[in-house]
């Protein structure tokens, strides 16, 4: 059970934020394949990508650069059992160690960013608060939820970045298809619209938008904001998930897939009956 009332939380480190037990967006995500394999990545450590550890540092270098050389380092780390190696771990204890080509990236992006011509995307992080938590009950099922937006401005507009590999509109439009960034658009915007209802406010979230920064050189930077009919869609199937979730949790029974030769693509309507 979730230690964390209905709220906004500032400072919550990120490793005690992903130990809380309420539902996140990554974890719905994973749910909606298999139950299964959403309680396996629950009860077991998931190690991070490549991709995911380079999308973290870039979130880190942009919205938070005072915290970079604590959480990633002073400079990439060497080949694990190599002397650098342990020279490099007892240098930077509290570190996630890159590699020296994760490492390049990620400075690139972050030079790319701070000298882009889409001025827009630095403008939009101003006058908010980054990596916010955000705890929330969903109003269907009352499950505690969790989000933790890479920036929420004073004006109520939710901020995500994003390294990507096509930067361009229609590219980006099949990385949102491909990725699932409409899903988390919903889900974001309907916790910091519950957590608003929780605490008495009346401000509502406006809108969901990506900053885009492609992770190869030139490392282009675009801006996008989710169309709503795409949201108010994902919006449906979280709904349609939470439910099952909320089913799975109460029995503690997590299944996997059907037992049955299935038509890829064909969705069921339910299969943790």
């Amino acid at each position: 059970m979730s230690i964390f009332s209905p709220g906004f939380y500032q400072n919550i480190p990120f490793h005690e934020y992903l130990e809380d037990p309420a539902i996140n967006n990554s974890g719905l995500k994973l749910f909606a394949q298999s139950a299964a394999k959403y309680a396996f990545w629950r009860d077991n450590d998931k190690p991070g990508t490549g991709t995911q550890k380079e999308g973290s540092a870039l979130h880190c270098a942009i919205l938070q650069p005072e915290l970079f050389e604590t959480q990633f380092g002073k400079g990439s780390a060497p080949r694990v059992g190599s002397a650098g190696r342990v020279k490099w771990d007892q240098t930077n204890l509290t570190a996630i160690a890159l590699t020296p080509g994760q490492w390049e990236n990620v400075q690139g992006m972050t030079k790319a960013f701070e000298h882009t011509s889409c001025t827009v995307a630095q403008d939009l992080l101003s006058d908010g608060t980054p990596e916010l938590s955000i705890w929330f009950d969903d109003p269907l099922t009352g499950l505690r939820c969790k989000i933790r937006p890479d920036y929420l401005r004073d004006d109520d507009i939710v901020i995500d970045i994003k390294s990507t590999q096509n930067g361009s509109p229609e590219g980006f439009l099949r990385e949102i298809k491909r990725w699932g960034y409409n899903y988390q658009a919903a889900f974001y915007l309907q916790g910091v619209n519950s957590a608003y209802a929780a605490a008495g406010v009346k401000r509502r979230a406006r809108t969901f938008i990506i900053i885009a920064v492609e992770n190869f050189p030139p490392h282009e930077v675009a801006t996008y904001m989710i169309p709503e009919e795409i949201i108010t869609e994902a919006q449906m199937q979280i709904n349609a998930n939470l439910e099952r979730y909320a089913e799975c949790l109460e029995a503690d029974t997590w299944p996997g897939y059907p037992n049955k030769i299935m038509i890829p693509g064909e969705q069921e309507e339910t299969i943790y009956d």
